[in-house]
């Protein structure tokens, strides 16, 4: 299940959405998204996300006083492209 943004509301679609589309919906507008939320939409787990962080291979946007990571979606793209370019040279 997720959600579609149609202009004026979001409409529910209960098939599985493709990746390369995904859009992750916060409870307010410029709210970053959780390790969770960004974790399913580059399809790796929780865990994983949260282990890259302690080696220094992504950086959150943010982290809370709670120790509760946020992240920009774009930036942890970017970041992943990079690793992987310093891979393959």
């Amino acid at each position: 299940m997720y959600l579609v943004w149609t202009g004026s509301q979001f409409q529910r679609r209960d098939e599985r959405r493709p990746r390369r589309h995904s859009v992750i919906v916060t409870s307010r507008p410029g709210a970053l998204p959780t390790t969770a939320q960004v974790a399913k939409q580059l399809g790796i787990s929780s865990r994983t996300l949260e282990r890259y962080a302690e080696r220094g291979w992504v950086t959150p946007a943010r982290v809370l006083p709670s120790g509760h990571r946020r992240w920009s979606l774009e930036d942890v793209r970017c970041q992943l492209d990079a690793l992987r370019d310093q891979d393959t040279d």
